[in-house]
């Protein structure tokens, strides 16, 4: 599997962005991109600022483990926002060659 290019991300940011669903995994994508692409520096599951930023593929790929135990088991965010985060964040770094569901 390979990763997306630049283009299909910023194509699937702008799909996310029409189609304003308000699901809690709708929202785990939505701020996962608007992270990766330099929009906003929260990190989506703390809210905290990131370093670097944007954030590089090493920091995306650290992010995307960490994503993955978030979605079993994160003290205050819901399941859904959480696995809507790890499968935005997999789907960037290649690791599963589908888009994120909406």
């Amino acid at each position: 599997m390979g990763r997306p290019g630049p283009g299909q991300v910023l194509a699937f940011a702008k799909q996310v962005k029409q189609r304003k669903s308000t699901s809690p995994h709708a929202n785990g994508v939505r701020d996962t991109l608007s992270w990766v692409l330099g929009m906003k520096n929260k990190w989506p599951l703390t809210g905290t600022p990131s370093s670097p930023f944007p954030p590089d593929m090493d920091t995306i790929t650290q992010a995307t483990g960490k994503a993955k135990i978030a979605a079993k088991s994160h003290p205050r965010l819901s399941r859904e926002y959480c696995t809507g985060v790890w499968e935005c964040l997999a789907w960037i770094c290649g690791d599963t060659a589908k888009a994120p569901r909406l």
